[in-house]
Protein backbone atom coordinates (compact mmCIF):
# COMPACT_ATOMS: atom_id res chain seq x y z
CA UNK A 1 0.00 0.00 0.00
CA UNK A 2 1.31 3.49 -0.78
CA UNK A 3 2.22 5.41 1.71
CA UNK A 4 0.47 8.60 2.68
CA UNK A 5 2.81 11.93 2.39
CA UNK A 6 1.03 13.20 5.26
CA UNK A 7 2.54 10.30 6.69
CA UNK A 8 5.53 10.16 5.17
CA UNK A 9 7.63 10.64 8.65
CA UNK A 10 5.50 8.90 10.91
CA UNK A 11 6.64 5.62 9.31
CA UNK A 12 9.62 6.06 9.63
CA UNK A 13 12.55 3.11 11.14
CA UNK A 14 15.62 3.41 13.24
CA UNK A 15 16.41 0.79 11.54
CA UNK A 16 16.94 2.62 7.74
CA UNK A 17 19.97 4.34 7.75
CA UNK A 18 19.54 8.04 6.95
CA UNK A 19 21.03 8.05 3.65
CA UNK A 20 18.55 5.28 2.34
CA UNK A 21 15.64 6.85 3.69
CA UNK A 22 15.88 10.55 2.03
CA UNK A 23 16.76 8.25 -1.05
CA UNK A 24 13.54 6.52 -0.92
CA UNK A 25 12.09 9.47 0.01
CA UNK A 26 13.39 12.17 -2.11
CA UNK A 27 14.10 10.07 -5.56
CA UNK A 28 10.50 10.00 -6.41
CA UNK A 29 10.36 14.09 -6.21
CA UNK A 30 13.32 14.93 -7.73
CA UNK A 31 12.74 15.98 -11.68
CA UNK A 32 14.96 17.78 -14.00
CA UNK A 33 13.46 21.22 -13.39
CA UNK A 34 13.90 20.81 -9.62
CA UNK A 35 17.33 19.53 -9.08
CA UNK A 36 19.06 22.59 -8.96
CA UNK A 37 17.05 23.70 -6.27
CA UNK A 38 17.51 20.39 -4.59
CA UNK A 39 20.79 20.22 -5.04
CA UNK A 40 20.92 24.08 -3.87
CA UNK A 41 18.66 23.36 -0.34
CA UNK A 42 21.18 20.29 0.11
CA UNK A 43 24.72 22.02 -0.14
CA UNK A 44 22.96 25.38 2.10
CA UNK A 45 22.25 22.07 4.76
CA UNK A 46 25.46 20.81 4.33
CA UNK A 47 27.47 24.13 4.96
CA UNK A 48 24.92 24.67 8.17
CA UNK A 49 25.38 21.20 9.04
CA UNK A 50 29.29 21.44 9.28
CA UNK A 51 29.44 24.76 10.74
CA UNK A 52 28.26 23.34 14.08
CA UNK A 53 31.34 20.99 14.44
CA UNK A 54 33.55 22.79 17.22
CA UNK A 55 35.48 19.89 18.34
CA UNK A 56 38.16 17.66 17.04
CA UNK A 57 35.58 14.51 17.54
CA UNK A 58 36.55 12.74 14.11
CA UNK A 59 33.80 10.01 14.58
CA UNK A 60 31.28 13.29 14.53
CA UNK A 61 33.30 14.83 11.90
CA UNK A 62 33.22 11.28 9.54
CA UNK A 63 29.72 10.76 10.22
CA UNK A 64 28.67 14.37 8.99
CA UNK A 65 30.77 14.26 6.32
CA UNK A 66 30.08 10.88 5.07
CA UNK A 67 26.17 11.45 5.32
CA UNK A 68 26.72 14.55 2.83
CA UNK A 69 29.19 13.29 0.47
CA UNK A 70 26.69 10.35 0.10
CA UNK A 71 23.41 12.55 -0.38
CA UNK A 72 25.63 14.86 -2.69
CA UNK A 73 26.84 12.19 -5.02
CA UNK A 74 23.31 10.76 -4.76
CA UNK A 75 21.90 14.09 -6.22
CA UNK A 76 25.19 14.74 -8.51
CA UNK A 77 23.82 10.73 -10.79
CA UNK A 78 20.50 11.51 -11.05
CA UNK A 79 20.48 13.46 -14.52
CA UNK A 80 23.51 13.18 -16.83
CA UNK A 81 23.79 17.02 -17.49
CA UNK A 82 24.33 17.35 -13.58
CA UNK A 83 27.87 16.78 -13.26
CA UNK A 84 30.08 16.81 -10.32
CA UNK A 85 32.80 18.70 -11.88
CA UNK A 86 30.44 21.39 -13.18
CA UNK A 87 28.40 21.72 -9.89
CA UNK A 88 29.84 20.74 -6.99
CA UNK A 89 33.57 20.74 -7.49
CA UNK A 90 33.92 24.87 -7.78
CA UNK A 91 31.42 25.21 -4.78
CA UNK A 92 33.79 22.70 -2.95
CA UNK A 93 37.36 23.85 -3.94
CA UNK A 94 36.46 27.58 -3.36
CA UNK A 95 35.17 26.35 0.13
CA UNK A 96 38.61 25.13 1.78
CA UNK A 97 40.53 27.45 -0.20
CA UNK A 98 39.06 30.02 1.37
CA UNK A 99 40.75 28.94 4.78
CA UNK A 100 43.82 27.34 3.66
CA UNK A 101 45.20 30.62 1.99
CA UNK A 102 44.12 32.38 4.88
CA UNK A 103 47.81 33.79 6.01
CA UNK A 104 47.30 33.21 9.93
CA UNK A 105 49.71 35.83 11.91
CA UNK A 106 49.84 33.67 14.46
CA UNK A 107 49.48 30.08 14.01
CA UNK A 108 46.80 28.09 16.47
CA UNK A 109 47.70 24.76 17.61
CA UNK A 110 45.76 23.15 14.65
CA UNK A 111 45.64 25.63 11.43
CA UNK A 112 42.65 24.29 10.38
CA UNK A 113 38.87 24.36 11.71
CA UNK A 114 36.77 20.63 11.85
CA UNK A 115 33.91 22.64 9.24
CA UNK A 116 36.84 22.56 7.10
CA UNK A 117 38.17 19.06 7.86
CA UNK A 118 34.40 17.69 7.28
CA UNK A 119 34.55 19.53 4.09
CA UNK A 120 37.89 17.87 2.95
CA UNK A 121 36.26 14.61 3.21
CA UNK A 122 33.39 15.28 1.40
CA UNK A 123 35.33 16.66 -1.32
CA UNK A 124 37.75 13.61 -0.90
CA UNK A 125 34.97 11.07 -1.39
CA UNK A 126 33.17 12.60 -4.32
CA UNK A 127 36.81 13.16 -6.23
CA UNK A 128 37.32 9.70 -5.69
CA UNK A 129 33.88 8.32 -6.69
CA UNK A 130 34.69 10.71 -9.56
CA UNK A 131 37.81 9.59 -10.59
CA UNK A 132 39.21 12.95 -10.08
CA UNK A 133 41.69 12.17 -7.46
CA UNK A 134 44.53 14.96 -8.94
CA UNK A 135 42.80 17.77 -7.68
CA UNK A 136 42.46 16.23 -4.22
CA UNK A 137 45.86 15.56 -4.23
CA UNK A 138 46.44 19.28 -5.26
CA UNK A 139 44.41 20.39 -2.23
CA UNK A 140 46.54 18.19 0.32
CA UNK A 141 49.61 20.06 -1.61
CA UNK A 142 48.04 23.13 -0.87
CA UNK A 143 47.49 22.25 2.91
CA UNK A 144 50.92 21.09 3.71
CA UNK A 145 52.45 23.80 1.71
CA UNK A 146 49.86 26.53 4.07
CA UNK A 147 49.63 25.28 6.85
CA UNK A 148 52.55 26.75 8.85
CA UNK A 149 53.15 23.00 10.54
CA UNK A 150 52.51 19.80 10.58
CA UNK A 151 48.58 19.67 10.09
CA UNK A 152 47.82 16.64 12.67
CA UNK A 153 44.34 17.06 12.82
CA UNK A 154 43.43 17.21 9.05
CA UNK A 155 46.22 14.21 8.39
CA UNK A 156 44.93 12.09 11.15
CA UNK A 157 40.64 12.37 10.47
CA UNK A 158 41.91 12.03 6.40
CA UNK A 159 43.15 8.73 7.45
CA UNK A 160 41.03 7.66 9.69
CA UNK A 161 38.28 8.07 7.31
CA UNK A 162 40.36 6.05 3.99
CA UNK A 163 43.80 4.51 5.10
CA UNK A 164 44.54 4.53 1.45
CA UNK A 165 44.55 8.29 1.59
CA UNK A 166 47.74 9.12 0.97
CA UNK A 167 48.30 6.18 -1.57
CA UNK A 168 51.65 6.74 -3.68
CA UNK A 169 50.81 7.28 -6.85
CA UNK A 170 53.19 11.23 -7.53
CA UNK A 171 56.49 12.04 -6.04
CA UNK A 172 54.47 14.64 -3.89
CA UNK A 173 52.41 11.79 -2.16
CA UNK A 174 56.26 10.24 -1.35
CA UNK A 175 57.19 13.72 0.00
CA UNK A 176 53.99 13.84 2.12
CA UNK A 177 53.60 10.75 3.30
CA UNK A 178 57.11 10.57 3.96
CA UNK A 179 56.87 13.29 6.34
CA UNK A 180 53.42 11.94 7.68
CA UNK A 181 55.26 9.02 8.48
CA UNK A 182 58.58 10.67 9.81
CA UNK A 183 57.01 12.71 12.12
CA UNK A 184 54.61 10.00 13.68
CA UNK A 185 57.25 7.88 14.34
CA UNK A 186 59.88 10.49 15.46
CA UNK A 187 57.17 12.06 17.57
CA UNK A 188 55.53 8.92 18.68
CA UNK A 189 55.59 9.56 22.26
CA UNK A 190 54.01 12.86 22.01
CA UNK A 191 51.04 11.48 19.84
CA UNK A 192 50.11 8.99 22.27
CA UNK A 193 46.21 9.80 21.42
CA UNK A 194 47.01 8.94 17.57
CA UNK A 195 48.85 5.66 18.96
CA UNK A 196 47.01 4.00 15.99
CA UNK A 197 48.23 5.97 13.04
CA UNK A 198 51.74 6.10 14.95
CA UNK A 199 51.54 2.04 15.00
CA UNK A 200 50.73 2.03 10.88
CA UNK A 201 53.59 4.12 10.42
CA UNK A 202 56.40 2.23 12.74
CA UNK A 203 54.63 -1.09 11.11
CA UNK A 204 55.42 0.35 7.65
CA UNK A 205 59.11 0.71 8.23
CA UNK A 206 59.62 2.97 5.96
CA UNK A 207 63.01 4.79 6.34
CA UNK A 208 60.82 7.95 5.91
CA UNK A 209 63.99 10.65 6.62
CA UNK A 210 66.04 8.60 4.01
CA UNK A 211 63.83 8.99 1.49
CA UNK A 212 63.01 12.68 1.58
CA UNK A 213 67.20 13.27 2.17
CA UNK A 214 67.14 11.23 -1.32
CA UNK A 215 63.99 13.10 -2.89
CA UNK A 216 65.99 16.26 -2.05
CA UNK A 217 69.37 15.26 -3.30
CA UNK A 218 67.31 14.24 -6.34
CA UNK A 219 65.22 17.59 -6.81
CA UNK A 220 68.64 19.92 -6.03
CA UNK A 221 70.53 18.07 -8.73
CA UNK A 222 67.42 18.73 -11.04
CA UNK A 223 67.33 22.16 -9.99
CA UNK A 224 71.25 23.74 -10.63
CA UNK A 225 71.53 22.00 -13.49
CA UNK A 226 70.86 24.98 -15.53
CA UNK A 227 71.80 23.49 -19.23
CA UNK A 228 69.31 21.45 -19.12
CA UNK A 229 66.53 24.19 -18.17
CA UNK A 230 64.62 24.68 -21.38
CA UNK A 231 60.70 25.10 -22.42
CA UNK A 232 60.78 21.22 -22.98
CA UNK A 233 62.04 20.75 -19.41
CA UNK A 234 59.66 23.60 -17.67
CA UNK A 235 57.53 20.33 -16.24
CA UNK A 236 60.33 18.84 -14.85
CA UNK A 237 61.82 21.71 -13.20
CA UNK A 238 58.50 22.79 -11.61
CA UNK A 239 58.03 19.24 -10.11
CA UNK A 240 61.83 19.61 -8.55
CA UNK A 241 60.62 23.18 -7.24
CA UNK A 242 57.35 22.14 -5.82
CA UNK A 243 59.21 19.31 -4.39
CA UNK A 244 62.31 21.50 -2.66
CA UNK A 245 59.74 23.81 -1.25
CA UNK A 246 57.58 21.43 0.53
CA UNK A 247 60.69 19.75 2.06
CA UNK A 248 62.48 22.97 2.90
CA UNK A 249 58.89 24.04 4.51
CA UNK A 250 58.96 20.90 6.67
CA UNK A 251 62.61 20.94 7.35
CA UNK A 252 62.64 24.29 8.58
CA UNK A 253 63.56 28.27 7.52
CA UNK A 254 67.10 27.59 9.35
CA UNK A 255 67.50 24.66 7.56
CA UNK A 256 66.58 26.03 4.15
CA UNK A 257 68.70 28.91 4.51
CA UNK A 258 71.58 26.78 5.19
CA UNK A 259 70.84 24.55 2.14
CA UNK A 260 70.09 27.20 -0.18
CA UNK A 261 73.80 28.80 0.67
CA UNK A 262 75.45 25.83 0.17
CA UNK A 263 73.90 25.09 -2.84
CA UNK A 264 74.81 28.62 -4.49
CA UNK A 265 71.23 28.69 -5.22
CA UNK A 266 70.70 32.31 -3.66
CA UNK A 267 73.99 33.26 -5.96
CA UNK A 268 73.19 32.30 -8.84
CA UNK A 269 70.00 34.46 -8.66
CA UNK A 270 72.12 37.38 -9.27
CA UNK A 271 74.23 35.64 -11.67
CA UNK A 272 73.37 38.05 -15.09
CA UNK A 273 74.77 35.12 -17.08
CA UNK A 274 72.62 32.71 -16.29
CA UNK A 275 69.07 32.47 -18.50
CA UNK A 276 67.22 35.32 -16.79
CA UNK A 277 63.65 32.78 -16.88
CA UNK A 278 65.89 30.23 -14.80
CA UNK A 279 66.73 32.95 -12.12
CA UNK A 280 63.40 33.72 -12.03
CA UNK A 281 62.14 30.09 -11.76
CA UNK A 282 64.86 30.38 -8.78
CA UNK A 283 63.75 33.54 -7.12
CA UNK A 284 59.93 32.11 -7.31
CA UNK A 285 61.20 28.70 -5.32
CA UNK A 286 62.97 31.11 -2.71
CA UNK A 287 59.96 33.48 -2.38
CA UNK A 288 57.30 30.29 -2.46
CA UNK A 289 59.68 28.72 0.97
CA UNK A 290 59.67 31.88 2.86
CA UNK A 291 56.44 33.09 2.39
CA UNK A 292 54.68 29.49 3.44
CA UNK A 293 57.12 29.36 6.59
Amino acid sequence: MAIQKSNMFSCYSPFIPREEYLYLTLGPHITNENIQIVYNVMYAAMLQSVSLLKEYDVPSIEQRASLFSALLNYLLTRFESFQFSEMCFPSLKEQLDSEIFVKHINIRKERFSPPFIAILLIFYDLCRINHMEDPFKQTIYAIFKMAGEFPLQVVYTLWKHDQDVYAEMSLYDTIINSIIGYTFTTHADELHSYHDMVEWYVGLDGHWDEKLSEIEASALQCILNTEAFTQENVDVFTIAGKSLVLLYIYRGGAYAIQSLNANGILERIDDSSLNSKYRLFLLYIICFIFLSL
